[in-house]
């Protein structure tokens, strides 16, 4: 269980392992919703989706094209489109 504090201004930290768990990040959408005496936090479905991980997963494709571990950008790309749903679309 993850525990935090609320401030005088009845404010609380999201903890970063929540943070990271549900992709949220500065600017992010989330809600709230109480059963009883529990309460969930959810990211709002308006809300994007996870950028650190599509982030993290970039570095890495990068890292692979550049040390010859991909075939080229276009490997990259393909997977990392399959794999997150991407829109965009390869330069020409």
């Amino acid at each position: 269980m993850i525990m935090g504090r609320i401030t005088a201004k009845a404010q609380t930290t999201i903890p970063r392992a929540v943070r990271l768990a549900l992709g949220l990040e500065p600017g992010d959408e989330v809600a709230w919703e109480i059963d009883g005496e529990r309460v969930s936090l959810t990211r709002t479905k308006g809300s994007k989706p996870c950028t650190t991980e599509l982030k993290t997963a970039l570095r890495q494709g990068i890292a692979d094209a550049n040390s010859g571990r991909a075939k080229d950008a276009d490997v990259v790309f393909d997977r990392l489109q399959e794999k997150y749903r991407l829109i965009a679309t390869k330069a020409a």
